[in-house]
């Protein structure tokens, strides 16, 4: 007797914010997360659905998360 088992993924996120504090000489992981998020969200129709913000001082991650509350 053979049983199938099936899974469906569901992603009911409705957006993905990577806020990028590393310099330009470190592992750029958060560049290429959101290349990879990116990507995947495009094959499956998801356009526009991860948004990268590089922050390089304090009062820019501040800027960005007041402006993604509003």
């Amino acid at each position: 007797m053979v049983i199938e088992i099936s899974y469906t993924a569901v992603c009911r996120n409705n957006h993905l914010f990577i806020f990028d504090g590393l310099s330009q000489d470190e592992s750029q992981t958060g560049r290429r997360l959101h290349e990879d998020v990116t990507d995947f969200a495009n094959s499956i129709g998801r356009d526009n659905y991860c948004t990268r913000y590089v922050v390089k001082s304090r009062v820019m991650l501040v800027a960005h998360l007041k402006a993604i509350e509003h």
